[in-house]
């Protein structure tokens, strides 16, 4: 997801805040992980009464192995990176998840050219181009 933040009155300043799209919250989360679990029980209970004795302790070990699988996966969507693009630099600062480093900038451009030079945020990224 890509959200733009309104600048100051200062021109020729943007800056673009990239983050992944989390479709499901917390809560929901529980609940696809909880009917899952159902139905994976269920039907090792079913095997269970047709002679697999052993499906259901299987079940038991895939349905944590999912749980901790998707509650990484959903973590993930934690981070998130600024991108400031203004005439004299481009600065990108990435925001890991719960757990990571802090936040460290990386300035990527020293000076624009003063004759010609422009920064354009397309929608593929970030790209710098001249007129």
């Amino acid at each position: 997801m890509i959200v733009q933040e309104p600048g100051p009155a200062e021109a020729g300043r943007v800056t673009v805040w990239l983050r992944p799209n989390r479709a499901l919250s917390k809560r929901h989360l529980r609940w696809l992980v909880v009917g899952l679990a159902a139905a994976s029980l269920g039907t090792a209970w079913l095997g269970s009464f047709q002679g697999n004795v052993y499906a259901p302790l299987f079940a038991l070990v895939e349905v944590q192995a999912v749980a901790f699988a998707l509650g990484l996966a959903w973590r993930a969507g934690d981070r998130g990176e600024r991108i400031t693009l203004d005439a004299d630099a481009l600065e990108v600062c990435a925001f890991p998840g719960r757990g990571g480093r802090d936040a460290l900038p990386v300035v990527l451009g020293a000076r624009a050219a003063a004759a010609g030079a422009r920064a354009a945020a397309t929608a593929a990224g970030l790209a710098r181009t001249r007129a």
